[in-house]
């Protein structure tokens, strides 16, 4: 199961890390075995004593057909510090992304009985989608999907075109504005809720 990532899919992201939003959707990867939770919720997050920044994102699960099965909150864990030299140098981003449990993924929400019950597909679903993280009770990050450059579904599209992908492989979607530090002791908790209050998805965690 690889993680597939998108960039700066969130304006004020893009802004706040001094970049601009690509002419389309951007990728990198994250191993399987750097991947944690979803079927096995975690309760601890190693912060390296300050060295991880946190990213929020909604996360889908594909298909054999490659497309969306399931969606979940995740945490895509960055060491901000290596990930700024190796964009200086013109450098691939590997070392700062794909590190042991970089990719955090809350509780799976499959989608098929979902979207049945409520007639409608999954643009409209996940437009309704919002995502959010909060340090010691404190939110630091929040957005609406629908605040993206390019949509899930438009990431989604790009990518088959020229991805190996597999079952089960995840989409990271891009994290909104607001990233920033983790520190030893910090409570996280990242949720995926509907607009219409429903928690879907949840990482409860402490830094450790």
């Amino acid at each position: 199961m690889t993680a597939w990532c998108a960039i700066r899919t969130f304006p004020k992201h893009a802004q706040e890390m001094s970049g601009e939003t690509p002419p389309e959707p951007v990728f990198f990867l994250k191993p399987d075995a750097a991947i944690i939770g979803g079927s096995n919720p975690i309760s601890e997050i190693n912060c390296m004593d300050g060295q991880i920044h946190h990213e929020v994102e909604l996360v889908i699960q594909l298909d054999q057909n490659q497309k969306p099965h399931a969606i979940a909150i995740g945490l895509d864990l960055t060491l901000r510090d290596i990930q700024a030299e190796l964009k200086k140098s013109g450098l691939p981003w590997a070392r700062a992304k794909s590190f042991s449990n970089s990719a955090v993924i809350g509780n799976w929400l499959e989608l098929g009985d979902k979207l049945s019950l409520l007639e409608i597909g999954f643009d409209e679903y996940v437009a309704e989608l919002h995502i959010s993280l909060s340090l010691d009770g404190k939110q630091v990050q929040s957005a609406n999907i629908s605040e993206m450059s390019y949509s899930p579904s438009q990431q989604l599209e790009k990518l088959v075109q020229w991805a190996p992908m597999c079952t089960n492989d995840t989409l990271f979607t891009g994290t909104p504005s607001g990233v920033g530090p983790l520190s030893k002791g910090q409570k996280v908790v990242a949720m995926l809720k509907h607009s219409n209050g429903e928690l879907l998805s949840i990482i409860d965690a402490v830094c450790i």
